[in-house]
């Protein structure tokens, strides 16, 4: 096999490994595995699941090295622990595996995109593959930026008001709630379906979601921290969602937004990820900025930013209104 046709089958491999991973996350067996090595029957049986699909799974897991085999049982891979089975951990992979997996569940609608320019409707697959994918963010939130920031710490902590715009199916909001039991969350997406999704999963008096569009923010000086986690790469008008989200702010508190930023075109890791995500931004209706897109849309507005890398192309800006 040449130099250049192995690299096209190993992509095609790659392919295979984000959806074999993905079927393993989703069905319980990686978990399962994680912990002490299992037979078939063992797996089938603690997840519910029909053995012959199980003993599939294991063995092209086991081809793709993802497992190993001890004495007929199966265990993840002792390196693979952090990467996909612990959610608690910066390095885990599983939400990208996830939104990667999901959202090609809806690419038929690229054929509308490639041939009208006509953009995707939400759909319950791309609802499901947001609250997977920005679980890191999240994550990155808790671990770093509030770690680091204590004014917005103490914010949260002693109570303030919090708006999260495009909040979705609530996953945000609903981490932050029951760590911050002193302040009130106000979520806001324009899907009807994620609204309800995020109402069902949230019954607490210091929580509320409406359906309204980001555009469309009405609130005037009256939130001490606005949230924007990857909503202005589904945008379309980004300066107008960002105006009515300053308008919220009140004088002194953050606008904390969360996006991939994307730069000229180069064949590094970053960018082997997130140009193809562009193309996916564009099939919802939006595109990624570059740093000096962002940079240039918020020198419109009295705010101090402090940009801070997350790694693999997302970043955390920071915008403290004064």
């Amino acid at each position: 096999m040449d130099r250049i046709f192995a690299k096209f089958w190993n992509a095609a491999i790659g392919f295979y490994t984000v959806w074999i991973a993905y079927l393993g996350i989703k069905y319980g067996i990686i978990n399962s595995i994680s912990v002490k090595e299992k037979t078939i029957d063992e797996i089938s049986e603690e997840n519910k699941l029909n053995k012959k699909a199980v003993e599939i799974w294991c063995n092209t897991a086991y081809t793709l090295s993802l497992i190993d085999i001890v004495r007929n049982k199966y265990r993840l891979k002792e390196n693979l622990k952090e990467i996909f089975a612990d959610e608690n951990s910066i390095r885990n992979i599983a939400g990208l595996y996830s939104y990667i997996t999901i959202r090609s569940l809806d690419y038929a609608a690229f054929d509308s995109f490639f041939k009208k320019g006509k953009a995707q409707k939400i759909t319950k697959n791309l609802i499901e593959a947001y609250s997977k994918a920005t679980n890191f963010d999240h994550l990155f939130f808790t671990r770093s930026i509030l770690t680091k920031n204590v004014e917005i710490y103490d914010l949260l902590l002693k109570g303030c008001k919090v708006l999260d715009v495009g909040c979705g199916s609530g996953e945000w909001i609903f981490k932050m709630s029951n760590l911050f039991p002193n302040s009130t969350f106000i979520g806001i997406d324009k899907d009807e379906n994620s609204i309800k999704i995020a109402s069902s999963k949230i019954k607490s008096k210091n929580v509320h979601f409406y359906k309204k569009d980001a555009k469309n923010i009405d609130y005037l000086n009256e939130f001490e921290i606005v949230n924007l986690c990857e909503v202005l790469c589904v945008t379309k008008n980004k300066e107008k969602v960002l105006s009515a989200s300053y308008r919220a702010l009140k004088k002194g508190g953050y606008m904390i937004i969360v996006e991939g930023l994307i730069e000229k075109p180069k064949r590094d890791l970053i960018n082997k990820i997130l140009y193809p995500m562009q193309l996916d931004m564009a099939l919802q209706g939006g595109s990624f900025l570059s740093k000096n897109e962002l940079i240039k849309l918020l020198s419109k507005y009295s705010l101090k930013t402090e940009f801070i890398d997350a790694g693999g192309g997302l970043w955390f800006i920071l915008c403290k209104k004064y």
